[in-house]
Formats: structure tokens, C-alpha cells, sequence
């Protein structure tokens, strides 16, 4: 059973963990308290998957895999709802051997990413040019919420132009928002060479 986000009455569809093996062994895994309806699991997705004997062997990393998966609507009624049901995500994972693997719903994207990120952006005195980096509070963490502004190459000022507000990963589990994030600066910096 997940445990909600923080600060949160209750968010379940994220997760990650790890799970050790000192043999080859098959494990199904249920996962029994989802709050969506469909999942992408429905339509060909595997959970990510990272094993740190594969990693130590041949420098893979992350990567998609599990069978038998299965998303589905399960018994257990949602808490203090007498019609709403938690949904299911089942899934085999086969260890071949004495290994450590961790599983998640999407690729994790680490805060030490985040920071390389930026840090190239702003190391960059062309891409620091279109792109004003500030800190506008700090999460409960008291990790740093930073703000980019991405703009032509002259100085933003305070006129008439329309902008466009994107924000992501305000919810400690959607790991995806900061990956298309990424691909976000990364394409509109793209010039800035």
C-alpha cells in the first residue's frame, strides 16, 4: 500500500522502492491502493526498473521491463467513500540472480539533475543571457523553488508582452513533469549556442 504525498489527502499513483534478492527468484508484485481509473500500464507501459548488478555489469541504467502487468479496478473501497474503489497495478518481476532493483513509475529525475541543468545554463554566458535564474521561496525540504525566465536575448522589461507560465513537478511524485521540463528549456535554449 502507497503512502499519500506529503501534505496531501491523498495522491496514489507514484511510486518507488527496492527490493533485495540474495537468489534467482520470479516475484509478483501487487500494488493495491491507485486512485486513477486507467493508467498507461493498460496500454503497454512496464514499470521502470534499474538493477544495480545489470548497472555494476554494463552501465545500464534505467530502463522499462516487469510482465504480466496488469491495471484494474480492485475490491478494497476507498477509505470513508462507499462507492469509490481503489484501482490495482500487478506486475512479475524476474530476478536472475543476487541483485538489488528498484522499481518506479516513471524514471526518477534527481534534484542533483535539476542542478547540473541549471548549472549549464547559467555557466553558458550565451544561454544565461536569454535565461534569468531566482529563487522564489523554498519547499518544504527547504530545498530551493526556482523561477527561469526565458526571453529574447535583450533585457526583459516590463511591457505589454504576453507570456507563458509553465511550472512543474508540484506534486512530489510526478517525476514526468521535470523530465518534459527539461526537454522544454532545453528546446526553446537550443540556439542559444
Amino acid at each position: 500500500m502507497l503512502q499519500n504525498d506529503i501534505n496531501s489527502k491523498g495522491n496514489l499513483q507514484w511510486f518507488y522502492f527496492g527490493v533485495s534478492v540474495e537468489y534467482p527468484m520470479e516475484l509478483r508484485f501487487n500494488i493495491i491502493n491507485l486512485l486513477k481509473y486507467d493508467s498507461l500500464f493498460n496500454y503497454g507501459m512496464q514499470v521502470a526498473v534499474f538493477s544495480e548488478r545489470r548497472h555494476h555489469k554494463t552501465g545500464e541504467g534505467w530502463m522499462r521491463a516487469g510482465k504480466q502487468i496488469v491495471y484494474e479496478r480492485s475490491d478494497l473501497l476507498v477509505e470513508g467513500s462507499p462507492k469509490k474503489y481503489y484501482y490495482s497495478l500487478s506486475f512479475t518481476y524476474d530476478f536472475k540472480s543476487e541483485d538489488r532493483v528498484y522499481f518506479a513509475h516513471s524514471y526518477p529525475y534527481t534534484h542533483t539533475r535539476l542542478n547540473e541543468l541549471l548549472l549549464g545554463i547559467s555557466s553558458n554566458p550565451i544561454k544565461a543571457k536569454a535565461c534569468r535564474r531566482e529563487i522564489i521561496g523554498k519547499s518544504l525540504m527547504n530545498l530551493n523553488v526556482e523561477c527561469l525566465t526565458l526571453s529574447e536575448e535583450r533585457p526583459l522589461v516590463q511591457d505589454n508582452r504576453k507570456a507563458i507560465v509553465l511550472m512543474a513537478r508540484q506534486h512530489p511524485g510526478e517525476t514526468v513533469g521535470s523530465w518534459v521540463m527539461e526537454g522544454f528549456i532545453e528546446q526553446m535554449l537550443k540556439k542559444c549556442r
